[in-house]
Formats: C-alpha cells, sequence, structure tokens
C-alpha cells in the first residue's frame, strides 16, 4: 500500500470516525476502501485486501514468503 493511499484511507477513517469509539473492522475497511479507490493491482488482479487483513491480522504463527521468479530468454529477471 502506497504513501497516498494510507493517507485516503487514515483521512477517511479520521472523518467518520473521530472522537467516537472504534473496533479493528472500522480501521481496516477505511484501508480497504483507501486500496480499492487506489485502483492498485501491484498484488494481482485477484489481491482482496481484507481477506489478506483477516489472513495477516487474526492469525498466529510466523508469517512465510515464497517468491516467484520468471527468467528471461537471456536469464535475466523477468519478475519477482
Amino acid at each position: 500500500m502506497g504513501y497516498d493511499t494510507m493517507k485516503a484511507g487514515l483521512h477517511r477513517y479520521f472523518q467518520l470516525y473521530s472522537w467516537k469509539n472504534t473496533t479493528l473492522p472500522d480501521f481496516v475497511g477505511c484501508l480497504d476502501w483507501a486500496w480499492n479507490e487506489s485502483g492498485n493491482k501491484s498484488m494481482g488482479d485477484d489481491f482482496i485486501f481484507l481477506e489478506w487483513c483477516d489472513q495477516w491480522l487474526k492469525t498466529s504463527g510466523v508469517n512465510i514468503l515464497e517468491t516467484v521468479v520468471e527468467y528471461n530468454d537471456d536469464s535475466s529477471i523477468k519478475t519477482l
């Protein structure tokens, strides 16, 4: 999530919930709104911000990242 997207999500959160009690879904919902509004596809077309937050924030254990590398014909990295 880029700086501008995060800023928009935080701005929306404080606009909607200033001086009120909130919950984690309120905060994450504002970040989700900002992510969807940004049109950012850097995480892939099928990325769903709310599902990612649930998996990341509500599960225990160590996070495991797996790299997927595609190479060009000259052995240079095409995508990582």
